[in-house]
């Protein structure tokens, strides 16, 4: 691509009205899809995540619009009797919204997620009942809907909510842990993507513990700028720094990506191939002591005690899981039980009685994943060996079942944990 190409690319990606025309479009896509083919008239349809809060990042490559991560939307009924044929459909309609703006030149993900205003009214104190009641946005409907979440403050919010948020997207990154090994450049985009989230999601959980949390990218990042100036008062974090830098490097690009941003080259594939790779790579191995460090420093507050830096992250992870309240433990094996239904397999009936004792499914899966996680290094440093060695110890207390296979013991727990995930715990909350 020549000189003057990249330059008009840059010019156009640099004006807020380019990703704006494109986030209306999807928008009114998605408005217009759902009214088509919902038989029952929803009680608003809500733009959530970073489409609500006006921060959803926008590329234009080779002429086309290419959204990074998903545009989500809630769309609510009055009842859960008028919601659930809608819900039926769901999948037809994310299906034809895609295809529609596909057509139009925009590559976006959608999500749909269908629900009664009575999930609303009972929603708990949690992050993402908070970002959705102070930054969604009513994109059709009763302008009020969001004002039926219970008015609850951050501080009312649990610490162990952040701690999960920062797991689910270190299973996410995992999923694409192989992208360095197929070279696909697809794949190479998404685990930069998903680098990036994981350390958004990393500054959620340090503002959250710290009591300084704010749900937009550029308030997290200012947050945090200010905690690091703040410095000895807070007590001195060694890392906070770098995860300051990182995280303001990261919303720079989220917010208005540009040729200025480290992440260009990869997104906009206008570096040679072999040096995406390289700096995908790098990126993963100078991520990954900075999440270390602050998952440490995490865990030490949620147990409330000092914590080792030797101490391995699988019993860390373990001692946390067996702390959760007894509800919720409960509340995570029943939905486990419906969803992988035990009793068609043997195996998975004795998984259930040793592992109960542990924790619930989910935060055995982030004992697993925070294991597997943290030995990523060795395998991108070529010590497959010892991140082997790891993984089949942490396997052990995986909830969900699979059939032995040759190969990487690392890659194949990272599979187990991604698809269970997905399958299992991805869906709910419990």
């Amino acid at each position: 691509m020549g000189k003057a190409a990249v330059t008009s690319i840059a010019s156009m990606m640099a004006t807020d009205s380019f990703a704006t025309a494109v986030a209306d479009k999807i928008v009114r896509a998605a408005v217009d899809a759902v009214l088509t083919h919902s038989a029952q008239r929803p009680l608003a349809v809500v733009a959530a995540g970073s489409f609500g809060r006006d921060e959803a990042t926008v590329l234009l490559h080779d002429g086309r619009a290419r959204v990074l991560g998903d545009a989500e939307f809630y769309v609510i009924f009055p009842s859960e009797t008028k919601a659930r044929p809608f819900r039926a459909l769901a999948d037809v309609v994310v299906e034809k919204i895609e295809r529609e703006l596909a057509k139009a030149g925009i590559d976006c993900p959608i999500s749909l997620g269908i629900h009664p205003a009575n999930l609303l009214r009972h929603m708990a104190p949690h992050i993402m009942a908070y970002e959705l009641r102070t930054t969604g946005k009513v994109v059709w409907g009763d302008p009020g809907t969001l004002e039926l979440t219970p008015p609850f403050a951050p501080r009312d919010i649990p610490k162990w909510d952040a701690w999960r948020s920062v797991a689910n997207r270190m299973i996410e990154q995992l999923a694409c842990a192989d992208a360095l090994v197929t070279r696909e450049k697809g794949a190479l985009r998404e685990l930069l993507y998903r680098t990036i989230k994981l350390q958004l999601e990393l500054a959620t959980m340090v503002l959250h513990f710290l009591g300084a949390y704010s749900p937009t990218y550029r308030g997290r990042a200012d947050a945090l700028e200010h905690l690091k100036e703040e410095g000895s008062s807070r007590g001195q974090l060694p890392w906070l720094p770098n995860l300051a830098a990182r995280v303001n490097d990261c919303t720079a690009f989220k917010l208005q990506p540009s040729p200025s941003s480290p992440y260009w080259g990869v997104f906009a594939d206008l570096s040679a191939f072999e040096d995406q790779v390289r700096f995908v790579q790098e990126e993963c191995l100078e991520v990954i002591p900075l999440v270390r460090a602050a998952w440490l420093w995490g865990a030490e507050r949620l147990l409330k005690r000092s914590v080792a830096g030797t101490e391995a992250p699988l019993d860390l992870a373990l001692e946390l899981a067996r702390t959760q309240d007894w509800h919720w433990r409960v509340r995570g094996w029943l939905r486990w039980v419906l969803t992988e239904r035990p009793w068609l397999r043997p195996n998975l009936c004795g998984r259930l009685l040793r592992l109960t004792r542990h924790g619930s499914p989910r935060f055995l899966a982030y004992a697993v994943a925070g294991a597997l996680y943290f030995t990523w290094a060795d395998c991108l440093l070529g010590d497959t060996k010892a991140a082997d060695e790891v993984a089949r110890r942490a396997a052990r207390y995986l909830p969900f079942a699979a059939d032995a296979k040759e190969g990487s013991a690392w890659l194949e727990a990272c599979h187990r944990v991604v698809a269970g995930w997905e399958r299992c715990l991805k869906p709910n909350w419990a």
